[in-house]
């Protein structure tokens, strides 16, 4: 069995310069899609709505780069290219594309079924995704000589306290007109997000500091840049869920879920940033 050459992976692969000038049209068109098009126009009772074609759109929207994401990621995993830990890909493709299953499961619940999707089926998958996340981002690290100075760890505590002081705000505090927090299914969901979203937001902080520059850096700070925008994400659907109530329920296509389409971009342009940069070094080698 013969090995595959840097030329056969760049048949199988979407060029690099493809993959980010794509990930920023799609980030583009979805932000007007959700600011232009994401009005409630439609009457629900006494409440509006947003279109139920807009509310399939969203799903789109997201679909389609959680399905790319998850083919580079697991490319890179099966590729004895690439230069750092196969298992970063591993764990983030695995985790993207059980987020891209908790999602449709999610939008079949709210736009067909039409009933409250959370907690629900769903968040099973959502759950596997927090754990393949936070192990392929902590692989990232492990291994790696990370020599912060001080004052960059006092960046990293620091994003760490007003990580963990807004999460605690938004899943104790938030909506809670001052009755004391009801220990269910979703209160332990919203607990078990927050703890995952805290340690992708540190992850995210310690890579920024780490790689901040040189020719290996742009693929770590994607990742670090997709782990953030998860953080906001999540934290963004939990505070609305907590503010919602019977009258007037979360209702999909919310500006918020824009940051989940930009986690699964980052995350995927980094996938294709680190082929690249594998593929460039093996290439280097051979001359």
């Amino acid at each position: 069995m013969t090995k595959a050459s840097p030329s056969d992976y760049k048949s199988i692969f979407p060029p690099t310069q493809y993959v980010i000038l794509g990930s920023i049209t799609w980030a583009i068109l979805a932000i007007l899609y959700y600011l232009f098009l994401g009005l409630p126009t439609e009457q629900s009772g006494e409440e509006l709505v947003r279109p139920y074609w807009y509310r399939i759109g969203i799903y789109v929207f997201q679909t389609i780069p959680i399905a790319l994401t998850g083919f580079l990621c697991l490319r890179n995993f099966r590729s004895s290219k690439i230069i750092g830990n196969r298992i970063v890909w591993l764990g983030i493709g695995v985790g993207v594309i059980s987020w891209g299953i908790g999602n449709l499961i999610f939008a079949y619940i709210e736009l067909i079924a039409k009933q409250n999707p959370f907690p629900s089926l769903a968040d099973a998958f959502f759950v596997v995704t927090y754990i393949f996340l936070s192990l392929g981002m902590l692989m990232s690290l492990i291994g790696r000589r990370i020599n912060l100075r001080l004052w960059q760890w006092l960046i990293v505590a620091v994003v760490a306290i007003v990580g963990i002081a807004v999460a605690g705000f938004v899943t104790f505090i938030a909506g809670k007109d001052g009755q004391p927090v009801e220990l269910n299914l979703g209160t332990y969901l919203y607990i078990v997000y927050a703890l995952g979203d805290i340690l992708l937001l540190v992850v995210a902080a310690i890579l920024f500091q780490a790689f901040r520059g040189g020719k290996y850096a742009s693929s770590w700070q994607l990742l670090g840049m997709g782990g953030g925008s998860m953080y906001i994400a999540d934290l963004g659907f939990n505070y609305l869920n907590n503010i919602a109530s019977e009258a007037k329920p979360y209702q999909s296509g919310e500006l918020i879920e824009l940051f989940w389409i930009f986690a699964f971009l980052f995350f995927g342009m980094a996938a294709a940033v680190e082929l690249d940069i594998s593929l460039r070094a093996a290439s280097a080698r051979r001359k």
